[in-house]
């Protein structure tokens, strides 16, 4: 005889396995490429813009 509940018991023994392999896998793959390009555009835009801009606009 078989055990239907087989499957769910084995399911909530990975949650957790499953949890961290997509929050350090394939959620970090997918977040890591656009954090670097915005880390780089407002690295390049502090550069870019001058300490006394508010002086030079009035």
């Amino acid at each position: 005889m078989t055990n239907i509940y087989a499957k769910e018991e084995e399911s909530k023994g990975n949650f957790l396995t499953k949890a961290f392999s997509y929050s350090f896998g394939i959620l970090l793959k997918d977040i890591v490429s656009p954090l670097l390009v915005d880390l780089f555009l407002g690295a390049l835009i502090t550069v870019a813009i001058p300490n006394n801009l508010s002086e030079i606009l009035v």
